[in-house]
């Protein structure tokens, strides 16, 4: 009586299945492994980016002509409550300041020492003429310039502007010599400027 041995199965039959399962749960996660590293790559590239960017030039808060503009209007502000007192307003002040430094002085001269043209500073002028404190008048050595100079009065009121630089430093919460520091700077941009 002939025996019939049975074939030993092959592994691989056996192991198709697993292969065949293992396959398929691959396909399964791919997705998912496909989506996070996604996922983490557009935030790794976010990152950077923001970390890399450089920062923008047209930002408001990076302006000079902003700042400086926006700087002068507050400080012009904290003089006009303490010239009002005087009735002087801020450009008057100015003038004024220009003539204790030195009197008389011609309009020509205190058009370019304050950096005004003719038709900004003649109303400046006619106003403190009525208020007493300049008189203008035909220069002696050429008729054809106008010549500004103190009244008693705007002699007199130098001593009570005296105080207006001290009450603005104290104002300001700052000492006088970073005061003084930052006016050099500001003269020294104004300087450069006129060159461009």
């Amino acid at each position: 009586m002939r025996t019939h041995l049975m074939r030993p199965q092959r592994a691989t039959e056996h192991a198709s299945i697993d292969w065949c399962s293992v396959e398929s749960c691959s396909r399964m996660e791919a997705p998912a492994r496909h989506r996070e590293r996604t996922r983490e790559h557009f935030v790794g590239e976010r990152y950077r980016g923001r970390m890399t960017s450089a920062p923008d030039p047209l930002a408001l808060d990076r302006q000079l002509c902003f700042a400086l503009a926006a700087t002068s209007r507050s400080v012009i502000g904290l003089y006009r409550d303490l010239l009002e007192p005087m009735g002087l307003t801020h450009p008057q002040y100015l003038v004024m300041l220009a003539l204790w430094e030195q009197d008389p002085r011609s309009v020509r001269e205190i058009a370019g020492e304050l950096r005004l043209d003719s038709a900004t500073l003649s109303p400046l002028l006619k106003r403190l003429e009525a208020s007493g404190y300049v008189r203008r008048t035909r220069s002696a050595a050429d008729e054809r310039q106008l010549e500004v100079s103190l009244t008693t009065a705007g002699r007199a009121l130098r001593d009570r502007a005296r105080a207006v630089p001290l009450a603005v430093a104290d104002r300001l919460g700052w000492p006088l010599e970073r005061l003084e520091a930052l006016k050099d700077d500001l003269t020294e941009l104004l300087e450069r400027v006129d060159q461009v």
